[in-house]
């Protein structure tokens, strides 16, 4: 078997049938052999697993599991103890893909042994769908992952499943694919680029990667820390700036999460960033001019880090 699709489903009743749809019929297309639909729903407490028994019952190539809820990066962990495709590509159940994409991707996976296939992609917003990133050209993966065409989400990418040997997705947390991705992008080089218009995301409100949540800084923290500890350990010296400008970012996202927090939490966030003194020289180590400056700011003046990037930012509160 070629590719497996693997579907974690957790409360999306109003859009898995759209996304469904969207592959099934594709399927049906062409050889049903060389591809298979994992799907698992990960304890909805809405109509999802009823969608999903109704299209296991009409399509022999679904695999449906149901299991208690235990989020996105476990249930995505277990989604490959089910997988029998040489390649794996994961897609969020209120996304869809579209036509045509299937065979493409096959003929693709066909001909060329891959680590990973990035695959150009769109948003849908208020009913129109925007071009997300288009893959005209192929890169080496360090001008890839330095670059604004590089999509740290883990739909973006059809993975060989070999790669799963080695890393899974870091459970309990948000932000598992910036944890999962920089780290594989970079060990894992041997990388395709389709120009072919794939994946639609459904930037709809209230979706996990569209809401501001203060878990995301603590969350970002411990990814920071992984990045970091993989940086001293698998990065040569001469890569290392591309981890340096990430774990920035990162902290700059982090830093724009505390603005909805209490004053208890906040306390807490700064207790914790007490824990990782590096990430201002990271900082300080950027290419990025304004990260550099924070970073020389937030070492001098520690206790006062968060104060500083509202100021940089021009949102005192």
């Amino acid at each position: 078997m070629i590719l497996s699709i693997i579907i974690p489903v957790y409360n999306v009743a109003p859009y898995l049938k759209k996304c469904l749809d969207s592959i099934v019929y594709q399927i049906e297309s062409i050889d049903a052999s060389q591809i298979e639909i994992v799907l698992l729903n990960d304890g909805s407490t809405d109509n999802s697993l009823e969608i999903c028994k109704s299209f296991k019952d009409e399509f022999s190539f679904i695999n449906l599991i149901d299991k208690s809820n235990s989020g996105l990066s476990d249930t995505r962990n277990q989604g490959l103890l089910y997988s029998k495709g040489h390649y794996i590509w994961f897609i969020d159940s209120d996304d869809w893909i579209a036509e045509g994409s299937l065979r493409v991707i096959l003929n693709k996976l066909k001909v060329q042994n891959i680590d990973l296939l990035a695959i150009s992609s769109s948003n849908f917003i208020n009913g129109e769908i925007k071009i997300r990133t288009s893959h005209t050209e192929d890169l080496d993966t360090f001008t890839y992952l330095n670059s604004d065409k590089f999509n740290v989400g883990a739909v973006f990418y059809i993975y060989n499943s070999s790669i799963f040997n080695q890393f899974k997705f870091k459970t309990g947390i948000v932000h598992e694919d910036e944890e999962f991705n920089n780290k594989v992008l970079y060990t894992y080089q041997n990388i395709a680029f389709l120009e072919y218009n794939t994946y639609i995301v459904n930037q709809r409100e209230g979706s996990i990667t569209r809401s501001i949540n203060p878990k995301r800084a603590f969350d970002l923290l411990l990814v920071i820390d992984s990045l970091y500890k993989f940086m001293n350990q698998e990065v040569a010296k001469e890569h290392q700036i591309l981890f340096y400008n990430r774990i920035s970012l990162l902290f700059n996202n982090a830093l724009n999460n505390t603005f909805d927090m209490n004053k208890s939490t906040l306390q807490l966030f700064k207790q914790e960033l007490n824990k990782y003194p590096y990430i201002f020289q990271c900082l300080k180590k950027s290419s990025v001019k304004k990260y550099q400056i924070e970073g020389y700011l937030m070492a001098l003046f520690p206790k006062y880090s968060v104060l500083i990037y509202k100021i940089l930012k021009g949102n005192i509160k």
